[in-house]
């Protein structure tokens, strides 16, 4: 049950910020319910252990939930990260702002989100939960809606991740699919795949959703530009918690699929990120900017650790995810921090801040030097780990080579970081002192890093505690802070040395380099953006789909197109029922009718024919015995009859005659007669395919056998629309409500 009490927590809490409308004791309020889940995941004390309440079951998805060593470090780092940038949010907004109530109730949906996807034992819910968590961080990426950047940078991140997400939900299929079962923990008791076509495109559309979800190259360019969102959804969304699904869902899937050939992959494509990100942080002015391109390179470091791992599993990776939570949450806070005191996020304008603020200046140095691999910290036991586990690879030159060229970069952007906004400057501008508690949650994070760094087994025994079956290998080196003169700390040395050289070249050239325009993607994206924008303006103009006319005679002929060959190649197998003599006078006059409909050029005339149309096929409803299709279409026609009275009502006699001009100029009668003819004989012949006899048992038969037993009801119609498919009914009420409501805005419109 402390799963699920710390997944419901955050819930409960937001929603009673929203439906009482809370203004005072919302901090409060919001703080409490992160550390219930943390307390909650605390009392979690068995491993495996499987929750499952049946929800969807037709459709494969249960709520269940899955406790195991994975998601409980992954919990951890949420549930706990949040209550870190909760207290740090108090201190960064406003002391009376009306949006505050909103910015905790986002920040706790989000954390619930989180804790479902982690903790999610149904690979469908474990998606539905992934979208959320980009859906939440739309709304805290574009929190700040009065600034051009918010909602460029939200529309990016959100267009990027929903759109890998949905290519996501492919490779998840398949993989259901190729295990014939959703649920997680019987997945990963099964074989891992073999080598096939499915497994291979299972692999590939899941790692697209790592991609999107973690910035990885080549869709790294929308975690900067979410930079524009508050400090404290950066430093909690940008470097904590949601670009880590990725990571996260990497490692969940690496007993299954790390045995496929093309698993290297992971390790090219985050060794690539690391690199271009290191380098990109050099190449920049906005401080948070700097940390967002160090955030990409590090999430390329710790996927490609999972891409570089071995059929055994792999080892510590737990230690470097922890490494780069702690560093990477406290600059992220310090930056916040320094932002407030000087107003710009422009590096060059910052300096001379110690006195101002030294507990942020402590965590700043502690935390850049993790960030660079300086001894006596986390950063450093990590790169010696990273080493060694590289030096062992069979393509080892090639990794160091890319290890050497990143972590370099970030030795550099350390230095910057450190010397640019803490040591006297001429060109900066007056400090403004912050408060201490305020620089506390950044200073605490980064003593963490320093006090892990020193006595690195203090918290190993406990990761190792959390190892996971197929994922970590049985006996883990032991993690020390001093192996002797090895391989790896020469090259460790050799790193920060080179780091120091690069920090001098670019500061005597005073930081003049800019982002080369190829690698400049957001550009990119934004240009298309503005792309499409102006070609579907083209195309509106070019096939006047503003007229109604022209978008259904658009859509009539997509459909005759479309529709014609597949039903030419089967109507060599239609039967044409016998027409009883009954319907002869129906036909004739519904003929007539439609005739009547297509030739004349009065509209109160086609309005009647067209109503007469409707009228006739309730009457054969009726001659089939259905009386409730009978009462819907009476209903629907009079409905339909009243609003186009009261349409052409309100609509003016010079815009029929103009839009009616226009398209008589066209002379195209004789094609829309050819369009209405073939839109009529498909719509004939579907009828004739779906009515063909069958050598299977219909499906019909499943619904007359089933109607009482399953549904208690006689009348199978019935029974179908509220029981059989009762959500497809809601969802067409819910579309015709929806219609009705435009409509009567339209109608009630005093302007038009």
């Amino acid at each position: 049950m402390g799963i699920l009490i710390a997944i419901g927590l955050p819930v409960l809490a937001a929603l009673s910020i929203g439906v009482f409308r809370l203004k005072r004791w919302v901090f409060t309020l919001s703080f409490i319910s992160a550390l219930g889940s943390v307390a909650s995941l605390y009392t979690q004390v068995s491993l495996n252990q499987v929750y499952t309440r049946s929800w969807m079951p037709n459709m494969l998805i249960d709520l269940s939930f899955m406790a195991d060593g994975l998601s409980l470090f992954f919990g951890y780092v949420v549930s706990v990260m949040g209550c870190f940038i909760l207290f740090y949010a108090k201190h960064y907004l406003p002391k009376v702002s009306d949006s505050n109530p909103r910015f905790y109730a986002y920040i706790l949906l989000f954390m619930s989100a989180m804790l479902g996807t982690l903790f999610s034992n149904n690979l469908l819910l474990l998606f539905i939960f992934w979208e959320l968590t980009g859906v939440i961080s739309f709304l805290l990426i574009g929190f700040n809606t009065h600034t051009e950047k918010g909602r460029i940078g939200s529309r990016m991140a959100f267009i990027v991740t929903a759109t890998t997400g949905l290519i996501l939900l492919v490779g998840v299929l398949l993989l259901g699919i190729l295990y014939q079962t959703f649920d997680i923990s019987l997945i990963s008791r099964m074989p891992a795949l073999d080598n096939t076509v499915w497994s291979t495109l299972a692999f590939s559309f899941i790692l697209i959703g790592v991609i999107g979800k973690s910035a990885q190259f080549p869709l790294h360019f929308w975690l900067p530009n979410a930079m524009a969102a508050p400090t404290p959804v950066s430093a909690y969304l940008h470097s904590a918690a949601m670009v880590k699904l990725g990571v996260f869902l990497v490692a969940r899937c690496y007993p299954i699929l790390s045995s496929l050939d093309y698993w290297y992959v992971v390790g090219i494509i985050g060794l690539i990120t690391m690199v271009v990100g290191a380098v990109l942080a050099l190449l920049t002015y906005d401080l948070k900017g700097i940390l967002a391109y160090t955030t990409v390179s590090q999430l390329g470091y710790l996927i490609g650790f999972y891409g570089l791992g071995g059929s055994t599993g792999v080892e510590h990776d737990f230690f470097h995810i922890l490494n780069h939570v702690l560093y990477k949450g406290s600059l992220f806070m310090v930056a916040g921090i320094v932002i407030h005191a000087f107003h710009t996020q422009d590096i060059r304008k910052m300096g001379n801040a110690f006195s101002a603020m030294p507990l942020a200046a402590i965590a700043c140095v502690v935390s850049a030097a993790s960030m660079a691999g300086i001894p006596g910290t986390t950063g450093f036991l990590s790169k010696e780990l990273m080493l060694a586990h590289m030096l062992h690879h069979p393509n080892y030159p090639i990794l160091i080579g890319a290890l050497v060229v990143s972590a370099s970069c970030l030795v550099a952007t350390a230095f910057r970081l450190c010397l640019h906004i803490f040591l006297p400057s001429k060109t900066t501008k007056p400090v403004e002192s912050q408060s201490v508690f305020f620089q506390l949650p950044p200073f605490i994070l980064a003593m963490a890093t320093l006090i892990i760094g020193l006595f690195p087994k203090s918290v190993t025994h406990f990761l190792s505690q959390a190892s996971v079956a197929g994922l970590h290998i049985a006996n883990p080196h032991t993690v020390s802070l001093w192996h002797g003169i090895t391989p790896e700390l020469i090259i460790s040395l050799c790193i920060t040395l080179s780091g120091i050289i690069i920090y001098t070249v670019f500061q005597s050239f005073q930081w003049r380099a800019t982002v080369p325009g190829i690698l400049q993607l957001d550009a990119g994206f934004n240009r298309g953006i503005t792309g499409l924008s102006c070609l579907s303006k083209w195309l509106n103009r070019r096939f006047l789909v503003d007229s109604i006319r022209a978008h259904i005679s658009i859509v009539l002929v997509f459909f005759v197109a479309l529709m014609a060959p597949l039903l030419f190649a089967l109507s060599p197998s239609i039967q044409i029922s016998n027409i009883s003599i009954v319907y002869l006078p129906l036909l004739i006059i519904t003929g007539t009718a439609a005739i009547i409909v297509s030739m004349s050029k009065k509209w109160h005339v086609k309005l009647i024919a067209l109503s007469v149309v409707g009228l006739l096929v309730s009457f054969v409803f009726f001659l089939y015995r259905a009386p409730d299709l009978v009462l819907t279409q009476l209903l629907i026609e009079i409905v339909s009859l009243v609003l186009l009275l009261l349409f052409f009502k309100k609509f003016s006699t010079m815009k029929r005659k103009k839009d009616h001009a226009v398209h008589d100029r066209s002379g195209l009668s004789f094609l829309k007669a050819l369009v209405s003819i073939g839109v009529g004989g498909i719509v004939f012949v579907l009828i004739q395919v779906v009515n063909r006899p069958s050598a299977d048992n219909p499906i019909g038969q499943f619904f007359i056998e089933n109607t009482r037993p399953l549904a208690g009801g006689s009348n199978a119609v019935n029974t179908i629309l509220v029981d059989f498919r009762g959500f497809d009914t809601l969802g067409e009420i819910s579309v015709l409500f929806i219609a009705m409501v435009g409509v009567m805005g339209l109608l009630w419109n005093k302007r038009s």
